[in-house]
């Protein structure tokens, strides 16, 4: 049977008709392989900068999915740059401390006159507004596109060049089951969930995570990773998250100790190329792995777990770093122990069946611990090594734990769900 004949269409769009195709709602964002939004404010401001100026910008990837009959437009490469062109014109970010003028076309007089937006003042001269209001923005239509082709452009556009993480990457399109559970318990850890995946433009701010001076919907210093010490913001940008709770993931599932490296991560997200014989068999087993477990189980094995940690942080009123290092820490790699300790929580609440009977105790056990984790330096994590640390801290708590009368898989605090609720309605 012959293949599908699938159109490339390219042509400029003024900015003034991109926006009104914002407004009624044209593009959306496909959140199994884009990222959030990540530019900084000086990257937005240039961005702008150099339309009104008249400088060429790379062409914006849109994608016209087979099938699909509302009309809408899938953002392939250029979410940042739609994103800068849409919020300046909004008004949630200034250009030499000048807004945009909203009477500058229709559309924007409407939503002023409507009270919609909101302008704020002082405005940008009429004329740069005009500039940027009839800038043609190149635009490449990818109509009758295949979903498994889009994730494949997306994954080799952004493959050549440093705008994506190595994480990023590998999730691109990623769908099978164990990156799908990565996807979901990261979602929820950072608390940027939402109920579908397809989003609008315009939502994709209300789940993003803030910069410097962009006030998006999540505060990167509440996320918590960063708000304890575990990661860096620029580390959470990056999705080292992922990383991390991938490679607690991949430990939990796996019916041997397991080392961490990031060959091990490429083969599990099937995105080592060229495939070899042992990348397949590491992909096919960890997501049989998964699914022997259910992807459902694995994922509230974890949230049972976080949560106790929640908690446990909660009542000892400290970080997980302070905790830890109260001391202070000497550049110590903390995600690391941090998987060292989750790990033995795991051990003992999940795989043992047990809950904690002490948590004075514990907490009292748990502090400065970390002097006493010796946890490899360096990209590659020995099984044997990351096994024998976790044992030692099991040992080291498991007093302090008692056989659970009424164990059930199912069984978690609802802290992390009910902050997931909160974020998952301001997308509705």
């Amino acid at each position: 049977m012959a293949a599908l004949q699938q159109e490339l269409i390219v042509r400029g769009e003024q900015v003034e008709r991109v926006f009104i195709n914002f407004q009624e709602k044209k593009y959306v964002v496909n959140r199994q392989y884009q990222r959030k939004l990540i530019w900084t404010i000086e990257e937005k401001q240039s961005f702008i900068d150099s339309i009104i100026k008249g400088f060429p910008i790379p062409i914006i990837l849109l994608a016209e999915p087979l099938g699909r009959k509302d009309g809408t437009l899938e953002i392939i490469d250029g979410m940042q740059r739609m994103n800068a062109i849409m919020s300046f014109i909004t008004n949630d970010f200034s250009l030499e401390g000048c807004y945009f003028d909203l009477n500058t076309f229709a559309t924007t007089k409407d939503l002023l006159d409507r009270k919609v937006i909101a302008q704020k003042t002082p405005l940008l001269d009429r004329g740069r507004c005009l500039s940027i209001a009839s800038y043609p923005v190149p635009l490449s239509i990818y109509e009758a596109a295949e979903k498994e082709s889009v994730e494949e452009v997306f994954r080799r556009i952004n493959s050549g060049g440093r705008q994506l993480s190595r994480q990023e990457l590998r999730a691109a399109g990623a769908t099978d089951t164990f990156a799908e559970c990565i996807r979901k318990i990261s979602a929820r850890v950072r608390g940027d969930t939402s109920n579908t995946d397809l989003l609008q433009l315009s939502e994709m701010q209300k789940i993003s995570i803030t910069n410097k001076e962009l006030d998006y919907g999540i505060n990167a210093d509440n996320v918590f990773w960063v708000a304890n010490g575990i990661l860096s913001k620029d580390q959470l940008r990056q999705s080292r998250d992922e990383e991390m709770v991938a490679d607690i993931v991949a430990y939990m599932v796996s019916d041997e100790p397991v080392a961490s490296r990031t060959e091990l991560l490429d083969d599990y997200f099937g995105a080592t190329f060229p495939e070899t014989p042992t990348s397949k068999a590491r992909f096919d087993t960890i997501n049989q792995a998964v699914r022997k477990r259910s992807l459902e189980l694995v994922d509230l094995d974890y949230q049972r777990v976080h949560d106790a940690v929640i908690l446990l942080l909660s009542q000892a009123q400290a970080t997980f770093t302070g905790l830890i290092f109260p001391n202070g820490n000497s550049n110590n790699p903390v995600p690391r122990y941090y998987q060292v300790v989750f790990l033995a929580l795991h051990d003992l609440i999940v795989k043992k069946s047990m809950v904690v009977s002490n948590s004075k105790g514990l907490i009292a056990r748990l502090t400065d611990c970390g002097k006493s984790i010796q946890v490899q330096d360096g990209g590659r994590w020995g099984a044997d090594n990351r096994s024998r640390m976790i044992d030692s801290i099991v040992g080291w708590i498991q007093s302090y734990f008692e056989e659970d009368k009424n164990p059930d898989p199912a069984k978690v605090h609802w802290v992390t769900k009910f902050q997931n609720l909160l974020t998952n309605s301001m997308t509705e």
